[in-house]
């Protein structure tokens, strides 16, 4: 049986995108670490697939928090090497990993994975995942910056609401909630970006998801994201994008 007090939580650390998502997780590992939990972080070059599987046997934690880019099958670590997947040809599995969070709650910040890789985590009995089933969209010249601050508050909500004990349906509903709170902060902005920046927030807030607790939306038809007039009609050149 996992060990209720303790903690897993990887931090890669490699280009734009994980440039921000560093720095907003370490404010998790802070709170993880204050609350007094067994708390293990594999930060940039230590968040490697040997490094993970180690961590998992040996500290048996109950809770994986975990920020990296992702697809539909597979979740990354450090230079976007595999740390979680299913089958894929495309990205050259043929086994499935996921055992290694049997028994797990697992909070995945990344795009896409709630598609297929998170449905995949809770077939295990007793297992839960929160992540996102489109890309996690965010927006900032400099992490920590006022237009990447929002993001980094809503993501966190989620991690700090199971670090403390949360269910997986309080932590969505904490998520929700500061989504909700930041996208109002911005409607009332002026800044020349924030119709941008709420739109972002409206687009991840809707693509959070929970298993088991939600369905597994039906795949998604390609096409190109609105997000993107607002970058080629002025709204939100002030501002870098990324995706992670």
């Amino acid at each position: 049986m996992p060990n209720t007090n303790a903690v897993l939580i990887t931090n890669p650390r490699f280009d734009t995108a994980t440039e921000f998502t560093n720095l907003w997780t370490k404010e998790v590992i802070s709170e993880a670490l204050n609350l007094g939990l067994n708390t293990t972080y594999l930060e940039e070059n230590d968040a490697r697939l040997s490094q993970f599987q180690d961590s998992l046997a040996s500290k048996d934690p109950i809770l994986l928090i975990a920020a990296g880019h992702g697809v539909q099958e597979v979740f990354t670590g450090q230079d976007q090497e595999h740390l979680l997947w299913t089958p894929s040809a495309e990205w050259g599995h043929d086994d499935s990993n996921v055992a290694l969070v049997s028994g797990r709650i697992t909070y995945l910040l990344s795009c896409l994975t709630g598609q297929v890789l998170g449905p995949a985590i809770v077939a295990q009995p007793d297992t839960y995942y929160i992540g996102y089933t489109e890309d996690f969209i965010f927006a900032g010249w400099d992490p920590g910056d006022k237009y990447s601050q929002a993001f980094g508050e809503c993501t966190n909500a989620i991690a700090r609401t199971l670090l403390r004990g949360g269910t997986l349906q309080d932590a969505y509903n904490e998520g929700i909630r500061m989504f909700d709170l930041w996208i109002s902060i911005w409607q009332q902005s002026s800044d020349p970006s924030a119709p941008f920046i709420v739109s972002a927030l409206l687009h991840n807030r809707d693509v959070l998801i929970i298993y088991p607790g939600m369905p597994v939306p039906p795949p998604g038809v390609p096409v190109e994201s609105p997000l993107m007039g607002f970058l080629t009609s002025g709204y939100g050149m002030a501002i870098a994008l990324a995706f992670i």
